[in-house]
């Protein structure tokens, strides 16, 4: 087990956390990385930092929740993996970014190979953030159980074998990107409690700047059907 609140852990080593990980402040650096075991849990509650192009790898379980934020600081390039058997839940406090570079010249590449978890059903939520060079890829799945999922950065990748699984309540947008928008894969949609649209109603489930590709599979909510319009900068559904 491990906890930092505070200071700086620095490694240039793998160092794997098997039991339990609770960060809620400071540092890790070097050019090490930090991996979450597969029976490992990791709370992550406050404003945490990675430095000197140490790498986080979640094979486990992450909560993040409150003011849970990631970083980059100083200047350098770090690495976030959820690797495919990784659940990333994602509870955090309104306007904040899951993870983001600091400023101008910090980089952060994160990849999702596993699940992650929007779960607070009302709030914005982004990934990424207008400083720095931020890529996002997905190859898993992404679960935005309510409100908004906003990515922000450089490059935003929904992979071919990803899902991306959008529940709307017919007036928020699911999910926006500020910028373009690689899309494949599959869309798998539902509704939200109490929500159940009318025969040729049409809503917005993703709002982007530019875009390129499309979902190879669209998954309606069970018990009706839709049609998918690309428009130039967001997709519609309509539901028969």
């Amino acid at each position: 087990a491990l906890e930092i609140s505070g200071g700086r852990l620095v490694t240039g080593q793998s160092v794997t956390i098997d039991g339990a990980l609770n960060w809620s402040g400071g540092t890790l650096g070097g050019g090490g990385e930090t991996i979450i075991g597969a029976d490992a849990v990791a709370s992550i509650s406050g404003l945490v930092n990675l430095a000197g192009g140490h790498g986080l790898i979640n094979n486990g379980t992450i909560e993040q929740s409150g003011q849970g934020q990631i970083r980059v600081i100083e200047n350098t390039t770090s690495s976030i993996t959820n690797g495919s058997g990784g659940e990333w839940n994602a509870a955090i406090a309104d306007g904040r970014s899951m993870a983001f570079p600091n400023a101008a010249n910090n980089v952060l590449h994160f990849v999702n190979d596993g699940t992650i978890t929007k779960s607070d059903s009302d709030n914005l939520m982004y990934l990424g953030w207008v400083n720095g060079t931020f890529n996002f890829t997905n190859n898993g799945v992404i679960d935005v159980l309510g409100g908004t999922l906003e990515i922000e950065g450089t490059s935003a990748i929904l992979g071919p074998s990803g899902t991306v699984r959008l529940t709307t309540d017919g007036t928020t947008k699911p999910l926006l990107r500020q910028g373009a928008l690689a899309i494949g894969g599959t869309l798998e949609v539902t509704l939200a409690d109490g929500y159940a649209p009318a025969g040729g109603a049409t809503i917005r489930l993703i709002d982007y700047t530019s875009r390129t590709g499309a979902f190879s599979t669209i998954t309606p909510p069970q018990g009706r059907t839709l049609t998918a319009t690309y428009v130039a900068d967001g997709m519609n559904v309509t539901f028969d």
